[in-house]
């Protein structure tokens, strides 16, 4: 009669583990049956209900709405706002950002005339440049966007002033990496087509004014610090590549090599 006992007890103990499930919300709508570990900070440890001798897992609570308990109780998981500042949630999935960056380069542009195959001497100049863009991000920390960049560039001579103004239409992909804290340092590349046109006005005579266009290329790195509300400011250094063709000869090039530190501000939507 004891042994009975002792076997019922642990049937029905057995019985009651199957039912004793807590179940997650998440926030694409799905659930889940689990069985709740510890409830964190920044995440839910816990086991799959159906495997109670497996691994110990955990879920971000950024991905939770709430936890319904074997017993009924219900936790709401506190959102984080995209105004927390810590920048964990303004690169998930499914975010978009739209950002302007400031950028200088002095005596960093390098470009190289090229006539039918033979090279010229090479110039030098300082520019600055303005950059808007529109990212898209295809997944968590990953995005892919558009950007803009206009730049401004001049060369003061002996004989005359050569000034540059270059728009650039660029798609774009950019990296951050999670370290934890307000700073996220990211990585970019992207391949477009640029279009350029200079003045050359000397001292004595009338101006030259001379249209450029074709592919370019851009690859750079910096650190996204994530300030307040939704907005962060960027730092980096870039590199522009462009081979630009005479729209009136075909056969004169101007390639451009462009080392450059740009300041900019995103703002997350």
């Amino acid at each position: 009669m004891r042994v009975f006992t002792i076997a019922l007890i642990v049937m029905l103990q057995s019985f009651s583990f199957c039912f004793a499930q807590d179940i997650f919300t998440t926030k694409n709508g799905g659930t889940m049956k689990v069985k709740v570990s510890e409830v964190g900070q920044k995440d839910v440890k816990y086991k799959m209900f159906d495997n109670a001798d497996g691994p110990l897992l955990s879920i971000p609570t950024s991905d939770l709405l709430k936890v319904t308990y074997e017993n009924g109780a219900v936790y709401d998981v506190p959102q984080v706002k995209a105004g927390n500042g810590t920048g964990q949630s303004l690169t998930k999935k499914g975010n978009i950002f739209v950002a302007g960056s400031a950028g200088f380069a002095a005596s960093f542009i390098r470009i190289k005339p090229v006539y039918s195959g033979t090279t010229g001497s090479t110039e030098k100049q300082n520019s600055i440049s303005f950059t808007p863009s529109v990212d898209f991000f295809i997944m968590d920390n990953l995005a892919v966007g558009l950007s803009t960049n206009i730049a401004y560039a001049s060369s003061p001579g002996s004989s005359g002033t050569d000034k540059a103004t270059q728009i650039m239409l660029v798609p774009t992909m950019l990296y951050f990496v999670e370290v934890g804290g307000k700073a996220k340092p990211f990585f970019q590349l992207g391949l477009g087509y640029a279009s350029m046109t200079t003045k050359y006005t000397p001292t004595y005579g009338s101006e030259e004014k001379i249209t450029y266009s074709g592919p370019c290329m851009n690859a750079g790195a910096g650190v996204a610090f994530f300030v307040r509300n939704n907005i962060s400011i960027n730092f980096g250094l870039s590199y522009t590549k462009t081979v630009l063709t005479d729209s009136d000869d075909s056969k004169y090039q101007e390639k451009e090599g462009n080392i450059g530190s740009n300041l900019g501000i995103s703002i997350y939507l």
